[in-house]
């Protein structure tokens, strides 16, 4: 039978590792952490489909105000996506009421 004495419950490893790791033969925190916000970026940036650009933004400026356009609603996206989602969803309630009046007006004709 053994000694219940030969069974430590303390940890093997020191415990004071510090919490950000930065060491030039594996991937580093900073590497982890710039490469998941690379991908929130990127995702949200393809994700992001924007309304037909206003007449007044086709002239003069205008790539450099979509830019901008297309800038702010990423980053809404990245912090508050819900928004992004409401803003959709209230286009496509829109949409739909547009195409029912539209149908009654066709089948009065």
């Amino acid at each position: 039978m053994s000694n219940s004495s030969e069974f430590s419950l303390q940890p093997t490893t020191p415990t004071s590792d510090p919490p950000w790791k930065d060491d030039p033969n594996f991937r580093s925190t900073t590497d982890l952490v710039s490469s998941c916000v690379l991908t929130l970026v990127v995702c949200v940036w393809t994700a992001i489909h924007l309304n037909i650009q206003p007449y007044n933004e086709r002239r003069g400026g205008g790539f450099a105000r979509y830019l901008w356009r297309r800038m702010k609603w990423m980053l809404m996206g990245l912090v508050a996506p819900e928004l992004v989602l409401y803003t959709a969803w209230l286009q496509f309630i829109q949409a739909r009421l547009v195409t029912m009046m539209l149908r009654k007006i066709d089948e009065a004709r």
